[in-house]
This record gives structure tokens, C-alpha cells and sequence, in this order.
């Protein structure tokens, strides 16, 4: 219900109110924003900082039509949500008010929430005074999470965790889709990406005229800001703006405006320029950050920083690789003796699927070198194959270590009259983590070495996916990499080095393996 007409300011009143402020609410989204606040938070001055601003920039680029697909990533309590779930829908219908309008979180509890502060605000005796005759909201559709108005605008709430509603719109809002909890969980971010792919994605009205937007915070490399990014590249606008700055990810976007009504090209760059400069110190001064930052690092790296990944790594650090690269492999490397290949398999094989990935490994003492990987989204006869292939190359490789999950199992009752050593290994109950945890120490000590990218340019990769983990998308490299160093770490090496009994003279340098080069 409205408020009672009574009220209002007479039509005298609104008459002296000042046109030149109304057109400005009407047409600045960040002039508007100051104001409306007023209605949500009448007890709480706002602090107005530079990124209120160019959030709305940007939001008004998408009322206008230039921007079609936008993601905002942005720490909490910086007022993303009241700004882009709450405030906006309710400026578009003062401009629009035919434009329909989705608007989905993880949970309809925060979908609804929004919309009900929508209305708030649209029912509010501030409002209605400046734009209460543009439309009337209707009484017979007008719920918490689902309301129209006279014009044919509608403002639906829906949630990733019940489903969406069936309903079509000109937005569609996506506000947090993964809850924090679940920021480790592949399941639920796999399960965010569907329910976008499969039914937010057809929700637009109007291919061409409708818009996307995504807000949130990051929390992994696979959540739906990392899916977009990848498989749509180029199509969406991305504002990201960490806690702290950091030079090297300086935010850029361009876009652009209708200003004076003539279509204006924009630049937007973070304005910081210091290293460490925060983003909001009025609201979140040194000392808060500062202690928020020795907090959980996946947090302050996610949340924070709208990194998905601890920088330089959580369980496995950059720096423990690049200062043990080899150019040139040890001489008499005992293959017979100390050599592995280990393999992850996956489910199944599809585009969204993980891949098989194989590795071959040789320890002298205590140092292990990797000489061989072999990366691929496989189906299971080319899974075959490929085992058979690098047995081939390396055919005194003694066990063959398999992962006994996914199609681990069919692998090795396939190959397993055929090919010597073909070994299940169970991964544990604490899963791959848990070995990668347990074998962390042997990286860090220096004792594992990969081939320089420059003569394994792959190496960069794998680097990056260890690093990355457990938040990287894809964990096969790692899985295969940790399940042959669990079986090194299990069999600890001989006290006496075998190879310095067999080994007599100078000898040239390993680059290739029974006449194959393999770097």
C-alpha cells in the first residue's frame, strides 16, 4: 500500500520543488543514490567514496544500452548489493518503468530481502512525491519477491539454491551466486555454472537489448566470475576492485556513456596509484584492513582482493619451483628402481569435463625429477592409448600408479595383462588435498624438480595449477603429481645412493630416453 495521500506535498509544493534537482536524480544514478539512501538507512550518514561513483557509471551504461554484460567484483560492505539489487531497479522504472526484471542471490532469503527494500523505497513518501505518477505498483501482484506495476514492469527474486521462476526479463540480476561456505565445494560451483547456463542465460527477453549483470566476490578460480571470463572472453565489462591495491591488476574497463545526449566512449582505471592504497579508508581505515589481512588468506585473498587464489600460493608457493628447475638431468638415472608414472583419469568426456593427465617421475636420492607429462581431455579408448604410448617411451618405468576412481578402475582391468605394474592407489579419505598437504614438504625442501620452461614450456601450466590449488579449476596435474610424490614419500630412498655405485666417469647430459628426445 502507498502511503496515505494526505501527506504528499500539494501540487503547489511539488511545484516549487526544484526541476533542476529532480532531472538530476532522474538521469545520475549516483546523485539518486545519496539521496535514496536516506530511505533505507534514515539513521546512518553514508560515505560517499569514488567507487559509489563508478559502480553507477557503469550501471548507467547498461540503463542506456551500451553495456550488455557486466561483472562487478568487490569486497562486502561496500555497498554492492543496496547499490546494484536495491537502488538501481527502482531509478531504471523512473526511466523505464516497463523494464522487467530478475534478480537471483544464493539463497531467496537475500533475493527477497532486495526486492523487499525495492519496493521500500518505491513506496517511500520521497519517492512517491517525485515520481509517484510515472506508475502505480499493483495491488493484486505485489508479494515480497514478486511485483508489478501498471506499465507492464515486473520485479521478480529468485535464488540458485530453489531454482529460478519461469518468468523472462530485460535484467537479469545475479548477486552473489555461491554462498561462502560452499567456496571450495566443485559441486556447488559446478551447480552455480549450470543453473546460469541453463536457465538464467535463456532468461532475457530480448537477446540483443536485454543485460546481465554479476556481482560478487570472488572465491575460486571455477566460480561463475571465472567460468564467464573464460568461456565468454571478451563480452563482459569486468570491474574488479581489491581492498589493497596492487599495480600489477590495475582495473581497466571501457565502455560507454550518452552524455548530452550524444554517445560518449569512457575509460574507467582505478585511481590508486600506491601500492597498498585502500579502497574505502573513510569506511575501512589501515588498522581494519590490516587486521582483516591476517585473517583466513583464502578470505582476504577472495573477498579482499578479488584474487580467487592465495598470491604466490597457499599449499605449494611459486618460489619453491623456480629455484629448482633443472636444464639438464642428472647423469645414470636408475629407472629400473626409482621411476613412476602416475595418472589421474576423469569421468567423463565432455567440454566442461577435467582431464587425464600422466606424468613420469625418476628419484636419485632424495631429489625427484619429472621428465614427462601428458595432458588431454580423453575418452577411455584414447586413455588406453595413450598409457600404452608413454609406456613406449618409457619402457623401464616400473609401476604405473592409477588413480582408483573415475575410470581408473576399467583402465587397469583393461591394460593390466598386458602392461607390468599397473597400480591402484587410493587417494585416502582426505582426498587429493590431503596428499598434497603431506607432500608439500618435499617441494618447500627443495627435493622436487621440474624441467625450465624453456625447454618444457608446459611447466608454466602445471606451476600455475599447483599454486592455484585448491582453488585452480582443473586439479589433474595435481592429482597426479601429489599421488607420485605420496609414493615416493611412503618408500623413502636408499641410505646408500645406488646410482653412485653404478655410476663411473663423466657422462653427457639426459635430454633424451632410448633414443627419443623428450625435451
Amino acid at each position: 500500500m502507498f502511503p496515505d495521500s494526505s501527506n504528499y506535498l500539494t501540487t503547489e509544493d511539488l511545484a516549487l520543488l526544484d526541476s533542476v534537482e529532480l532531472s538530476l536524480y532522474e538521469h545520475d544514478l549516483r546523485e539518486y543514490t545519496v539521496e535514496a539512501w536516506k530511505v533505507i538507512e534514515p539513521r546512518r550518514v553514508f560515505q560517499h567514496n569514488w567507487h559509489h561513483d563508478v559502480i553507477c557509471d557503469h550501471l548507467m551504461a547498461v540503463t542506456e544500452g551500451h553495456i550488455k554484460k557486466l561483472i562487478i567484483n568487490i569486497p562486502p560492505r561496500h555497498m554492492k548489493s543496496l547499490t546494484v539489487s536495491v537502488l538501481w531497479p527502482s531509478w531504471e522504472w523512473i526511466r523505464h518503468p516497463e523494464i522487467k526484471s530478475l534478480t537471483v542471490a544464493y539463497g531467496r532469503t537475500l533475493a527477497t530481502r532486495d526486492a523487499r527494500k525495492t519496493r521500500q523505497v518505491i513506496q517511500s513518501k520521497w519517492y512517491q512525491e517525485r515520481w509517484g505518477e510515472r506508475f502505480r505498483l499493483l495491488l493484486d501482484q505485489n508479494v515480497k519477491s514478486y511485483y508489478e506495476n501498471d506499465k507492464g514492469g515486473i520485479r521478480i527474486a529468485g535464488s540458485f539454491e530453489s531454482g529460478v521462476t519461469g518468468e523472462g526479463g530485460g535484467r537479469v540480476n545475479i548477486d552473489d551466486p555461491t554462498e561462502l561456505k560452499n567456496a571450495r565445494n566443485a559441486r556447488a560451483l559446478e551447480s552455480a555454472i549450470d543453473t546460469y547456463v541453463e536457465e538464467l542465460a535463456s532468461r532475457l527477453n530480448d537477446p540483443v537489448e536485454s543485460a546481465q549483470v554479476l556481482i560478487m566476490q570472488r572465491l575460486n578460480d571455477n566460480d561463475l566470475t571465472g567460468y564467464l571470463l573464460r568461456e565468454q572472453v571478451g563480452q563482459w565489462v569486468h570491474l574488479f576492485l581489491p581492498q589493497k591495491y596492487e599495480p600489477d591488476r590495475k582495473c581497466v574497463t571501457f565502455f560507454h556513456r550518452t552524455i548530452n545526449e550524444v554517445k560518449t566512449p569512457v575509460m574507467f582505471e582505478d585511481p590508486r596509484t600506491e601500492p597498498g592504497e585502500l579502497l574505502h579508508p573513510n569506511r575501512f581505515p589501515k588498522e581494519v584492513v590490516d587486521q582483516m589481512e591476517k585473517g583466513d588468506p583464502f578470505i582476504w585473498s577472495g573477498q579482499q582482493q578479488q584474487r580467487p587464489t592465495v598470491k604466490g600460493g597457499e599449499i605449494f608457493h611459486e618460489e619453491w619451483f623456480e629455484t629448482n628447475y633443472y636444464r639438464v638431468l642428472p647423469n645414470n638415472l636408475d629407472f629400473s628402481w626409482e621411476s613412476c608414472q602416475s595418472w589421474d583419469m576423469t569421468f567423463k568426456d565432455t567440454k566442461h569435463s577435467d582431464y587425464v593427465c600422466g606424468t613420469v617421475w625418476v628419484r636419485q636420492g632424495a631429489d625427484i625429477y619429472l621428465l614427462y607429462r601428458k595432458k588431454e581431455k580423453l575418452n577411455f579408448p584414447k586413455t588406453v592409448k595413450a598409457i600404452r604410448e608413454v609406456t613406449a617411451l618409457f619402457p623401464q618405468v616400473g609401476p604405473k600408479l592409477i588413480e582408483d576412481k573415475a575410470n581408473g578402475p576399467a583402465i587397469i582391468s583393461t591394460l593390466k595383462r598386458e602392461i607390468m605394474g599397473m597400480l591402484a592407489r587410493d587417494p585416502g579419505t582426505g582426498g587429493v588435498e590431503a596428499l598434497a598437504q603431506a607432500t608439500s614438504y618435499m617441494v618447500e625442501a627443495g627435493n622436487v624438480h621440474l624441467p625450465h620452461p624453456s625447454i618444457a614450456p608446459w611447466v608454466t601450466d602445471l606451476v600455475k595449477e599447483l599454486t592455484k590449488y585448491p582453488r585452480a579449476q582443473y586439479d589433474d596435474q595435481v592429482s597426479s603429481c601429489v599421488q607420485a610424490w605420496y609414493w615416493y614419500h611412503e618408500r623413502p630412498a636408499m641410505a646408500m645412493n645406488r646410482n653412485d655405485i653404478l655410476s663411473e666417469g663423466e657422462h653427457e647430459p639426459v635430454t633424451h630416453f632410448m633414443g627419443r628426445k623428450i625435451f
